[in-house]
């Protein structure tokens, strides 16, 4: 799922104003969906996001008491979480389109396939795949520079 679909479901579901409990048309937040997306990174924080989606609804609904930073902060963490969750499969799928590459792409991509079905499950959770996939990266594992960035993005996702 993209970031537009994320913000889109989750903007939709939160449905701050009540516009799509009345049956207004399934756009109402459109124009405050693609700022946001327009104004939101894998790097940003869950109070960068909040502050980016207060600002935007304020500017469009002049309601500053409604759509204060601390109203804002649930549908933040759910987009946070939700662009996490998209982080882990992204490094399920490299893993899997690099596994013919080398041993090093073959040992996480069996890793990341077991683990994907455990997490889907809820037999495991975020700390349990990071635990888990930190147990199995070795020192020689540590020199491919997509394992560097996979420790310190899961890292950052587990504690979500």
């Amino acid at each position: 799922m993209d970031i537009y679909e994320v913000v889109k479901n989750l903007i939709d579901e939160w449905d701050p104003y009540g516009l799509l409990n009345i049956n207004c048309p399934n756009d109402e937040y459109e124009y405050e969906i693609k700022e946001i997306v327009k104004n939101i990174y894998l790097e940003s924080s869950i109070n960068e996001i909040a502050n980016k989606i207060s600002q935007i609804f304020i500017k469009s609904f002049n309601e500053p008491d409604i759509f204060c930073i601390e109203n804002c902060l649930n549908v933040s963490k759910l987009i946070k979480k939700k662009m996490e969750d998209n982080l882990f499969y992204y490094f399920v799928d490299y893993y899997k389109s690099n596994s013919k590459n080398d041993n090093h792409f073959e040992k996480f991509h069996l890793l990341f396939e077991k683990l994907k079905k455990d997490y889907e499950s809820n037999i495991i959770d975020r700390i349990k795949v990071y635990n888990i996939l930190m147990e199995n990266i070795s020192e020689n594992d540590k020199w491919y520079t997509g394992c560097v960035q996979m420790i310190k993005r899961l890292k950052e996702w587990k504690n979500l």
